[in-house]
């Protein structure tokens, strides 16, 4: 056999129980190799392609928490609320006859009460909780302007109270009624917010 022109394949004889090792053409060889690099080539691209489908799916979801979300600044002190409790005083001679914010003249023989936040013409009741003695009063002007105080009322009020000797009382105020705003100051409003 010639070494240089051929190469190894085993050959099974009808009489022979033992395979023999045959020499093939080294055609035969570059055929062979030319078929294993194709392969090869092909099951790489194929592997290439099932790894960026795996790439390109959907991650499973995997619960997450999640700090809370900030929470909107709550909105100036009693401006929405129907109910109060805190500390009233009350404004009498030193003002009677003078223009409030709301532009009427103060007369403190009437039912009225000065507010920091109620819209003017809201009508509020006004309870004090030491003697249990209320009145119905008109937001009218704004104010008190004293720390820990939450409304102003009118001398004719903080009499209905019991309240003239002392100054000032702890109180309840609860918010019976709004002013109805035009259409167009609700649209105005609406704008500046």
């Amino acid at each position: 056999m010639n070494r240089t022109s051929s190469q190894r394949r085993f050959v099974r004889h009808e009489r022979d129980t033992e395979p023999t090792l045959t020499v093939l053409s080294t055609d035969g060889l570059r055929l062979f190799s030319l078929l294993l690099v194709f392969c090869l080539s092909f099951f790489s691209v194929q592997a290439c392609v099932v790894q960026s489908g795996q790439r390109d799916a959907v991650p499973p979801t995997l619960p997450v928490s999640l700090p809370a979300p900030p929470q909107p600044e709550p909105a100036p002190q009693d401006q929405h609320r129907t109910m109060q409790i805190g500390e009233a005083s009350w404004y009498g001679p030193r003002f009677h006859g003078k223009l409030t914010s709301s532009g009427e003249v103060y007369d403190q023989h009437n039912l009225t009460a000065a507010h920091p936040t109620l819209p003017k013409g809201s009508r509020v009741k006004v309870t004090n909780l030491d003697n249990g003695k209320s009145v119905t009063v008109q937001v009218t002007d704004r104010g008190p302007f004293a720390d820990e105080r939450i409304i102003d009322v009118s001398h004719r009020a903080a009499k209905a109270l019991g309240m003239v000797e002392e100054g000032t009382a702890k109180v309840r105020v609860k918010v019976l009624s709004r002013p109805k705003q035009s259409k167009s100051r609700a649209r105005q409003n609406s704008q500046q917010k």
